[in-house]
């Protein structure tokens, strides 16, 4: 950190080895270089506040909106830095469905960088944000190209529960929505069976989550997620209708940085044809923050 005409000059990286489950390959999570007000690189979507984001495994909950994207953000704080709004250009993508296809592909033939913007109050019981996102989807085949203009718009905050416990909540409703969300299950849009058209796809998401101190050194988290599309007349009757999960955890922390956990979780997918399955799984982590 080095001052520069009064601003500081902050640089962030982090990566991790978990981008394919069969692999060790680095993957990029954050590369950033932040001066003043202005952040440039790659960071969460300034559509959802990280500070929100329960303390559970993040890749399995439906309901649940965490997306990492390329971007120029500008902040500014008002009311004695009480209030915080954040406004960015975003790196755009489309997520597309082909008829009577469940397969979703992602194309990256946008030309134009999604808008998205936060505004975020802090007080003594805790912290509450509102978002919006516009964006464009974009399908491009040979010579044929199809755009529509999507948006969203999302609550969320952290509630203070005595000393250390919180509740954390989030809720999300919008078209285009499906890149956002971490489960993977939903596209932004489907194709007509004619190729004629974008058909987005409406998307409701909850999440709540609640963190319990039962000690300095052990800790529970318990979240309820859920999701729901609607989709159109020419998505397939394999794409994803809702889906909701349960996770709860149990960590250890002998010292500060050091988290030893086991999480359990249950999830429960239902696609457009009725058909419906269920997850069941257990993991264990260790984590070490330096």
């Amino acid at each position: 950190m080095h001052p520069i005409r009064s601003q500081n000059l902050d640089f962030y990286l982090e990566y991790d080895m978990t981008e394919n489950p069969d692999s060790y390959n680095f993957f990029l999570r954050h590369a950033y270089l932040k001066v003043g007000s202005l952040l440039l690189g790659r960071s969460f979507t300034t559509f959802i506040d990280s500070a929100v984001l329960p303390d559970v495994d993040t890749g399995s909950a439906p309901g649940q909106i965490f997306l990492k994207r390329d971007q120029i953000r500008w902040t500014r704080l008002f009311r004695d830095d009480a209030l915080e709004l954040a406004l960015a250009l975003e790196q755009p993508d489309s997520q597309i469905s082909a008829p009577n296809c469940a397969c979703i592909r992602n194309y990256d033939d946008d030309h134009i960088p999604y808008v998205a913007s936060r505004l975020t109050w802090w007080a003594d019981w805790g912290q509450l944000s509102i978002s919006g996102m516009l964006r464009s989807l974009r399908w491009q085949q040979n010579e044929q190209s199809l755009s529509k203009t999507v948006g969203g718009a999302g609550l969320s905050g952290r509630i203070k529960l005595g000393v250390v416990d919180d509740l954390r909540f989030m809720a999300n409703y919008g078209n285009g929505l499906g890149r956002f969300i971490t489960s993977g299950a939903y596209a932004d849009a489907s194709l007509a069976r004619d190729f004629s058209e974008l058909n987005p796809h409406p998307v409701v998401t909850m999440l709540a989550a609640y963190q319990h101190y039962w000690s300095e050194k052990w800790r529970s988290t318990f979240s309820l997620s859920a999701s729901q599309s609607s989709l159109s007349g020419s998505a397939s009757e394999q794409m994803t209708k809702r889906a909701r999960s349960a996770q709860v955890n149990l960590f250890w922390s002998p010292v500060p940085d050091l988290s030893i956990g086991l999480e359990f979780l249950h999830g429960q997918r239902q696609l457009l044809n009725k058909q419906d399955g269920e997850l069941n799984r257990l993991m264990f982590s260790v984590r070490y923050t330096l």
